[in-house]
């Protein structure tokens, strides 16, 4: 992936796709959580407020994702009807 990606809440369970990305990244759980996780994994002490946290990580540059390769998922199986065009 190259540019700009918003990374934002998805389905609380895998089983739940189709939840609308539109080239997004989203975080499959608890989102609250995976902000958490970052700014744990960061070095913040756990009393800066998360959402600080991540502000001053993206203001200084320093917040990157890396995304491994997923194979996309096959849910044409799942569809229950089709639209006509």
């Amino acid at each position: 992936m190259t540019g700009n990606f918003y990374i934002h809440a998805g389905p609380a369970y895998l089983e739940e796709y189709g939840f609308g990305s539109a080239g997004c990244i989203e975080i499959i759980g608890n989102f609250n959580n995976f902000k958490k996780d970052i700014r744990d994994l960061s070095g913040f002490d756990e009393n800066v407020e998360v959402d600080s946290a991540i502000l001053e990580l993206v203001k200084k540059r320093k917040l990157k994702a890396h995304v491994e390769k997923a194979e996309v998922p096959d849910i044409r199986n799942h569809f229950t009807r089709e639209v006509d065009k």
